[in-house]
């Protein structure tokens, strides 16, 4: 639980919405419970009401207040999920980074089965009463660009992060999709300027300005567009990399404090390695890479 932004720390193996405050999650009537009332409930939500049931657990079931929600969680962590032994559930391995008022989290590897959110991040805001605050977020939703029928299995997602970094790449050895691509969505309040020449994306929010660099021997296009709750980022399956037998959509992607300096990063690569494709990055002296094959 991530306490500035009264929300869940990613990655979420399964999400219906970016922010947990504009929609009922079905979860945050139990965080209420284990928050002894501190959790922020709306009068009237209109998105997904069959989870404000929710409300009949918090009236009828005596859940005590939970300290373990209280105490403090370390700033870096690494998670491995195993799952069930049956040569389909790989184990899993799971990264979360705190600064302060943000956090970033992130799988190794996944299949891009809709309604997975593979890197979530979350930051606090400035905002109006009643609740004085505002959540930005950045969120990959990129399974949910894939074409009604496309196999959600034949597209893999690779990430490797340190702290406030990632490097990512959505990977495909069929037929590339005809819709869709690798789209980062933020809040609607979220502005996006750069990405001329070799500099970055830049996505400003409040008290965080993200910077998005392809990964790519070519040149990158990236398509925006906005709606009265979010704000996305998409880079399309139609310019993707062929790289080895793989076509790949690659970035990095580092997240910064409003007003602190850009990150410096260097050595940015997509390239084939001893019959497996990898992508490179160095971010502030750190250096990241994955490798995949299909």
């Amino acid at each position: 639980y991530h306490a500035p932004t009264c929300q869940l720390a990613g990655p979420h193996v399964r999400s219906y919405g970016e922010n947990m405050l504009e929609y009922s999650a079905g979860l945050k009537y139990w965080l209420y419970l284990a928050l002894d009332g501190k959790y922020p409930i709306p009068d009237a939500e209109a998105d997904h009401a069959w989870d404000q049931a929710g409300t009949i657990g918090m009236a009828e079931i005596p859940v005590g207040h939970r300290p373990e929600f209280d105490a403090p969680v370390p700033a870096w962590r690494e998670i491995r999920v195993v799952g069930p032994n049956d040569g389909r559930h790989p184990t899993r391995h799971l990264f979360q980074y705190r600064d302060g008022n943000f956090v970033l989290g992130t799988v190794a590897f996944q299949d891009e089965w809709k309604q997975k959110r593979n890197l979530v991040a979350y930051w606090r805001n400035d905002g109006p009463p009643p609740l004085n605050m505002r959540v930005g977020y950045c969120v990959d939703e990129s399974n949910e660009t894939l074409p009604n029928g496309f196999p959600y299995a034949q597209v893999h997602f690779y990430s490797r992060q340190v702290k406030g970094a990632a490097l990512v790449a959505l990977t495909t050895s069929s037929a590339i999709p005809a819709a869709g691509g690798h789209e980062m969505v933020f809040d609607h309040d979220a502005k996006a300027a750069g990405g001329a020449g070799n500099s970055p994306i830049r996505i400003e929010d409040g008290s965080i300005t993200t910077y998005l660099y392809p990964i790519t021997p070519g040149a990158a296009r990236y398509e925006a567009r906005s709606d009265a709750r979010t704000f996305r980022l998409t880079r399309p399956w139609s310019s993707a990399d062929v790289v080895g037998d793989l076509h790949v959509l690659s970035c990095l992607i580092v997240f910064r404090p409003a007003g602190q300096p850009a990150p410096a990063v260097s050595d940015l690569s997509l390239r084939t390695d001893r019959g497996a494709v990898v992508a490179r990055a160095t971010v502030d002296g750190a250096s990241l890479s994955a490798s995949f094959k299909h």
